[in-house]
């Protein structure tokens, strides 16, 4: 059996501190592995940051079935990549294709309308988390994993997803452009953490790619996917990204 490393951190949250006990295995550890952990952090975040939206009189408005939201531009982190990845892996046959189909004409819708080299540019410049957000939205495409208004994966969603919730009218979701929406506040964006954490292990530029695009992306860089280090080391890494202790 593997020994098992416990990392405890505190991070400082407009709530105030939040203490995080975390086991990990001593066993070599990839990057998709981190993922639940940062799952796991941001719905502990959220949950509190929720908790005090309704204790302050405000309810929060997403709900099952309704899913504008779902038709906004969501850029990943590679980790989380690898994992939706892995979790389309391992669907049955029949649902693996329909979503993999619907992440293709999504390809080509977006090539129809100039879009797709720009989405598919790897930088996580001002221009791309700005102004094509707004572009890909005019489209709108759905989801891949959009079924009857709801997300099909939602226990596997990634942590974008995870962080956008609203206390504001949801019709106003329709336009998220031209109306004022009121997000419950994320202590701290996770996948942009993790894409910071991934440049600092494997070198180069921080990445992020389309969710609409993961099954084509996956399948250029499995070698990346392949690689592994200690997990304590690897954890204690993601964790130093998180920023210092509160004092």
């Amino acid at each position: 059996m593997p020994d098992v490393v416990k990392i405890s951190f505190e991070i400082g949250t407009p709530l105030g501190p939040r203490g995080i006990d975390i086991e990990v295995e001593d066993v070599a550890t990839r990057l998709a592995e981190l993922v639940p952990i940062a799952q796991l952090i941001t719905d502990g975040f959220l949950d509190a940051s929720m908790a005090h939206q309704r204790a302050e009189g405000r309810e929060i408005s997403c709900q099952a079935g309704c899913g504008a939201c779902c038709r906004q531009y969501v850029a990943i982190s590679i980790p989380e990549a690898f994992y939706v990845a892995e979790m389309l892996s391992e669907l049955p046959e029949d649902r693996r294709t329909l979503y993999t189909e619907r992440m293709a004409a999504i390809t080509e819708q977006l090539q129809q309308e100039g879009l797709l080299e720009r989405v598919l540019d790897p930088t996580t410049d001002r221009e791309r988390l700005l102004d094509l957000p707004k572009e890909y939205f005019r489209l709108g495409l759905a989801c891949p994993f959009l079924t009857d208004e709801s997300c099909a994966i939602y226990p596997h969603r990634p942590t974008p997803c995870r962080d956008h919730n609203i206390t504001s009218p949801a019709e106003l979701c329709r336009d998220p452009y031209g109306n004022t929406l009121v997000k419950v506040p994320s202590p701290l964006p996770l996948s942009a953490l993790l894409s910071q954490l991934t440049a600092v292990r494997c070198g180069g530029p921080r990445v992020l790619v389309p969710l609409s695009q993961v099954a084509a992306w996956v399948d250029t860089h499995r070698e990346l996917d392949q690689r592994s280090w200690p997990g304590p080391a690897l954890v204690e890494d993601f964790v130093s990204q998180l920023g210092p202790p509160p004092g």
